[in-house]
């Protein structure tokens, strides 16, 4: 409710600056985003919205249901990936902490047993997340990237889809027996 009530106090402010001709502040998007705690694309369909409504002569009533509705929506879309953010950081805290445990217990070595991180491999995979893919480190080290970014466990940005996964490093093959039989 707070982040709503700051919301129509920024469309306020808003729907004043709309009467201005030079409309100021819906063509900075990044001054429209920080008044509602929203990214700059959902600020600049709000202005774009706004601005055609201004330029049919709608009322200020008018203007102002629009923007509170595209507001409403963007507050529920930051909500909905803050949520599946702090559910995948959840997953991976619970992970790393079960991999530290069965290090602790004994259960894994640093010689034979690493954590690896996983991506997606498809072609929404970020920059960031591409550069992690396929390292291994042992169980209680951070991750570094090939782009030198370092990480403890994924979950580096909202929505990332990446994970870790407990991994054996097998013992040096042993050489083959050569038969000394005669056949």
């Amino acid at each position: 409710m707070t982040q709503f009530d700051e919301a129509m106090r920024g469309l306020e402010r808003i729907v004043e600056a709309s009467r201005a001709p030079a409309m100021a502040v819906l063509k900075d998007a990044e001054r429209l985003a920080s008044m509602f705690g929203i990214n700059s694309r959902q600020a600049d369909t709000i202005a774009r919205e706004v601005a055609y409504f201004v330029a049919q002569k709608r009322d200020a009533d008018a203007i102002r249901r629009a923007m509170a509705r595209r507001i409403q929506q963007a507050l529920e879309a930051n909500a909905e990936m803050l949520g599946q953010s702090l559910a995948q950081e959840a997953i991976s805290t619970a992970q790393q902490a079960l991999y530290e445990t069965a290090r602790k217990q004994g259960l894994l070595n640093d010689e034979q047993h690493m954590k690896e991180w996983i991506s997606r491999r498809d072609d929404v995979v970020c920059p960031r997340c591409d550069a992690f893919d396929g390292k291994r480190v042992p169980v209680d080290e951070m991750f570094v990237s090939d782009t030198g970014e370092k990480a403890f466990q994924p979950g580096i940005h909202p929505r990332c889809r990446c994970r870790t996964r407990l991994v054996t490093q097998r013992a040096a093959a042993r050489p083959r027996r050569t038969q000394s039989r005669a056949a």
